[in-house]
This record gives structure tokens, sequence and C-alpha cells, in this order.
């Protein structure tokens, strides 16, 4: 697909940034949905994205993720996530690292994408585990994108690996205006409990009143494996770092 200097450029950067995060614990997070897609922003653009998801068993999430697009040979998206949860009336802190490239820009109407995502406990410091995810983004015209994703998650606290997937569909209606809804679980080891490996829904409207400023409202349903209903309220804004 690449040839030339570019292309070896490009094949070293993703084995670099693969290696570098394959010795990383993992986050969980794609931004306030789950399901992500292909692309990485221009090199100098920045974004804070943060959302807070409230539970009907009365678990709760509060999110917040800054990150950056810089050029390591090629573009390479890097943020990190802060993560503050009440799962069972136990609270937790945690905090997380992730890198991700392009490697097929959108072609024919079909986009990849390659992430790796870093996660600890913020109170012991110690590792929970670590995840890569490979995002295709098919945009099917009208304002209709497909996002499908495959990837494999490490589970440092039980020691399970887990084969993860999702599928996502967002419709732009207006420039202002997008519906989204995804479906996304992990498949483990025989006999893992069923609360861990059902799939997970979301589904919601995206509002972006002017071009750096978006805001998420969406209705989940098993985001943790808990089998409760979750409401997500979430905002990203972008910004240029100068």
């Amino acid at each position: 697909m690449h040839s030339g200097p570019f292309g070896t450029q490009y094949k070293c950067c993703c084995v670099l940034l693969l290696a570098g995060l394959a010795l990383l614990p993992a986050t969980q997070t794609h931004g306030a949905y789950y399901v992500d897609d292909y692309e990485v922003g221009e090199v100098g653009s920045c974004s804070l994205e943060s959302w807070v998801s409230f539970a009907s068993n009365k678990d709760f999430m509060a999110i917040t993720s800054p990150s950056c697009v810089v050029r390591i040979g090629v573009p390479v998206e890097i943020g990190s996530v802060i993560q503050r949860t009440r799962a069972g009336g136990e609270w937790a802190s945690s905090a997380g690292f992730g890198g991700k490239v392009t490697l097929l820009p959108l072609t024919n109407g079909i986009g990849i994408g390659l992430s790796g995502e870093a996660d600890w406990d913020l109170l012991s410091g110690a590792s929970t585990g670590g995840n890569i995810n490979v995002p295709v983004t098919f945009d099917l015209g009208h304002g209709l994108r497909l996002n499908v994703n495959g990837g494999w998650l490490y589970d440092a606290t039980s020691k399970f690996n887990y084969a993860t997937w999702g599928t996502g569909v967002e419709w732009t209606l207006t420039p202002m205006v997008a519906l989204v809804a995804e479906v996304f679980g992990q498949a483990g080891p025989r006999g893992e409990s069923v609360s861990i490996t059902e799939p997970r829904f979301q589904t919601g409207i995206r509002f972006t009143p002017v071009s750096k400023l978006s805001v998420n409202l969406i209705y989940g349903r098993n985001l943790n494996g808990e089998n409760a209903n979750w409401l997500t309220l979430g905002f990203n804004i972008g910004f240029q770092a100068r």
C-alpha cells in the first residue's frame, strides 16, 4: 500500500506505537461513545472531551479526556483519560494514556485506523490492563457512516484476555445534528460471567451548535455489565494548539 521513504517511515511509526502501547495497561473508553472511527485530526488540533454517566442501579462514571495530534513521522493522536467511578457502592479512580494513527485514509468509502490504550489505578498505581483496537469506517453516503471495531483487551486484575468488538452507525442529519447508535462487547474465557460478555448498547443525539463544540445526550444499556440503564451527558471542545 505504501512504498518509498514515506511508506517505510509510516510502518516504523506504527510498529513503535504498537510496541510502546503494548507494554502499557489499558483504558476502556473512546469518548462518550465506545465504538471508534478511523480518523485522526490535523496536526496541531486538540480537543477536551468530558462526560458524566448515571445508572439506574446508582453506579456512576465521570470522565475527562484531553488529546492533541502531533507529527511523529505521521500524524499521531495522543491523549489521556482521568476517570472517577462508582460501582456497587465502591468508588475508584483511574488514569490512562492512548495513541491513534490512521492506517488508510478514506479511500473508495473505506478508512482504517489503529489505536492502543493504557490504564492504571490512581490510588495504588497498579496496572489494570491494556488494549489495541482497529476501527474501520465505511462511508455510505448521504451523511451515513458505519464504524466496525475489532481488537484485544488484557485485564491485569483478572489476568484474562478478551477479544473486543463493536459496530456503530452515525447519521448526520444536518451540520448541527447527528444520530448515533452502537452495540459493543467482549468475548472472554469459557465460563466467563454473562454480565461481562453480553453485548452493551448505546444510542444518542449529537448537537453541534458551532464547529468547535459538540454536546451529546446518550441512553445506554449494560455499559458496565450490570444490566442497568444509563444516561450520559457529554461535550467536546476543539481548539488549535499554538
